[in-house]
């Protein structure tokens, strides 16, 4: 996706866009990486609800099939798709739109099954996914056995946790609700930086005159950085990675499982 992204300075340097072999390559290349991101984005959203609500663990072998899966179905839409409807010098399926190169508006479809409504599942999906769990840390739902209830219970804050008092416990509560928040704020980020870019692009979609240069490159820009914002956020939630073995936090599950009290 930065590939993706940075190949515009091309277009910048010489003021203009225009079809050709850069072009198809910019345009591959910002497909894949942006439809990968929503792809994978929606699957941390499902896998975390699941841990958290259900107390579901996807083991390593699944873990594997999920994101060879995922890469096999996007490396075929987007070869298939180059593949076919690009035949230089008549007919391209990645065009100037116009400030970068991506698939043309003869291809609308296309445009929406291979990439923008991956965006809006992995936008909309994570909203309704994250709000329960919200609601579960402030403690507004209640654990039950029931099929649809939260097998488990957790704490937005050191103090609301359980724990007898001690170091290690209080310790352990600090590892484990940064642990839960830090998985949570990946898909929220992603949230912000996808629904500017959605609305100038639907814009753009419903009226092809619509061509807002700055309010474009704004957004695209703010998109762009969801990878520093991703890596930022790593080193901050994950700080025991970066300090030496002797002094990491003590292990922690993410989540507790609840008393059931009937």
């Amino acid at each position: 996706m930065g590939i993706g992204h940075a190949m515009s300075l091309k277009w910048i340097i010489e003021g203009r866009a225009y079809t050709g072999g850069f072009c198809t390559a910019q345009g591959l290349m910002r497909q894949l990486g942006n439809t990968y991101v929503a792809l994978s984005t929606i699957v941390i959203a499902v896998q975390t609800f699941a841990a958290v609500w259900w107390l579901q663990y996807l083991n390593r072998t699944i873990s594997v099939i999920v994101n060879c899966v995922t890469f096999i179905f996007m490396l075929l839409w987007v070869g298939i798709g180059f593949g076919i409807h690009t035949n230089p010098p008549k007919e391209y399926y990645a065009v100037p739109t116009p400030f970068w190169c991506w698939i043309g508006e003869d291809f609308l479809g296309e445009r929406l099954g291979g990439e923008y409504i991956w965006y809006w599942i992995a936008l909309f999906g994570s909203i309704l996914l994250y709000i329960p769990l919200f609601l579960l840390a402030f403690g507004h739902i209640r654990t039950g056995t029931e099929w649809y209830r939260p097998r488990a219970e957790i704490s937005p804050y050191p103090h609301m946790a359980r724990n007898d008092g001690t170091d290690q416990n209080v310790a352990i509560a600090l590892h484990r609700n940064r642990r839960l928040w830090s998985t949570i704020l990946y898909p929220i980020i992603y949230c912000i930086l996808v629904l500017p870019l959605s609305v100038v692009r639907w814009m753009h979609f419903v009226d092809t005159s619509f061509t807002n240069a700055a309010a474009t490159l704004a957004v695209v820009s703010v998109f762009g950085l969801s990878g520093v914002l991703n890596a930022m956020l790593y080193a901050f939630t994950r700080t025991r990675f970066f300090q030496p073995v002797g002094e990491r936090e003590p292990r922690a599950a993410v989540i507790a499982m609840a008393p059931l009290e009937r």
